[in-house]
């Protein structure tokens, strides 16, 4: 069997790639323009970094490993409170302490406060969506052109598992 991924669907994944990654670029761009100066862009980043990427992250590993991860995600309704309260504790967490420390004497500049959003936002717009979306092109690009068995056929077992 032969599959294929319709060419427009690739477009919309090319699109969607582009609004990921141009996106926060233009807006970084348009805010520094309105006196919004890069650190807070940068805090916003290390933030998304540092809260949710590693410490919720290593969090969420832990709980879904355990008897009541299996009852959060056997629970639609649980599952979708536990991930909205989790995003709420650690982001709320990071901006609130980001705030209070590093961008104590940024805090009386608007533009600076959505250079921050900028960073926090564009940096999981960028990784979730934009890297998700090159993933994807790829894959289906593989698969009209018929390499992708290829290159499965050339991974070991414990990859494919």
């Amino acid at each position: 069997m032969n599959l294929t991924v319709p060419d427009l669907t690739i477009a919309c994944m090319i699109v969607s790639c582009v609004i990921a990654f141009g996106l926060p670029i233009l807006l970084a761009l348009y805010f520094h323009k309105k006196k919004g100066e890069f650190i807070p862009m940068i805090v916003g980043i290390a933030v998304m970094f540092v809260f949710v990427f590693t410490l919720e992250a290593a969090v969420n590993q832990t709980i879904f490993k355990s008897t009541i991860g299996e009852t959060i995600r056997n629970n639609k309704v649980l599952y979708a409170a536990y991930g909205g309260l989790m995003a709420a504790v650690f982001e709320e967490c990071g901006r609130w302490i980001a705030y209070r420390t590093i961008l104590k004497n940024r805090m009386g500049n608007d533009s600076n406060a959505l250079m921050y959003g900028v960073g926090h936002g564009g940096c999981e717009a960028i990784m979730i969506v934009g890297f998700m979306m090159l993933n994807y092109i790829t894959i289906s690009i593989m698969m009209n052109k018929g390499t992708i068995g290829d290159t499965l056929s050339q991974l070991d077992s414990t990859t494919l598992a």
